[in-house]
């Protein structure tokens, strides 16, 4: 399929998001599909490109349409792949969320020793900040979030 750098690099990129908020790791998308793991590293990256029936494969175990996973199909702003039960693989599958916010839920290791709650991710992913915030920042603003509610139960 022949697609411009930019594009190959934005298909890489809902490819990762897609496979990463379904838990699954660039191995066994490569054994699902019958391609290389290389290769699929690669396509993420925006380094290569795949054929049209590669990405169908693709797009069949991650369980989205191909008009998806080529970006034909218009999200409402906000509409994500995952329902609300699991907010953090929403996150994860919303190329469109911000940066910072989708760096700190690919964290694994931060994200355990939080112990971030559902309602928490909901309350992240619905800030609409001035400036866009890091990882970090987003740490910060969870941190504000907990802070806050132990005033409020202390004052009950």
């Amino acid at each position: 399929m022949l697609l411009s750098m930019e594009e190959e690099r934005k298909l890489g990129l809902r490819i990762r998001t897609i496979r990463r908020a379904k838990d699954i790791t660039q191995k066994q998308l490569a054994e699902r599909t019958g391609l290389d793991q290389s290769q699929i590293s690669k396509i993420e990256r925006g380094e290569a490109g795949c054929s049209v029936e590669g990405l169908i494969r693709i797009a069949r175990v991650l369980g989205v349409s191909f008009a998806e996973l080529m970006g034909e199909t218009v999200r409402e702003p906000g509409e994500v792949y995952q329902s609300a039960t699991n907010p953090r693989a929403a996150i994860l599958a919303d190329y469109q969320a911000p940066a910072g916010l989708r760096d700190l839920a690919q964290d694994k290791a931060l994200v355990e020793a939080l112990q971030i709650t559902p309602e928490e991710w909901r309350a992240l992913a619905s800030l609409k900040p001035p400036a866009p915030l890091s990882k970090e920042g987003y740490v910060q603003v969870l941190f504000a979030l907990r802070s806050g509610r132990k005033d409020e139960v202390s004052a009950a």
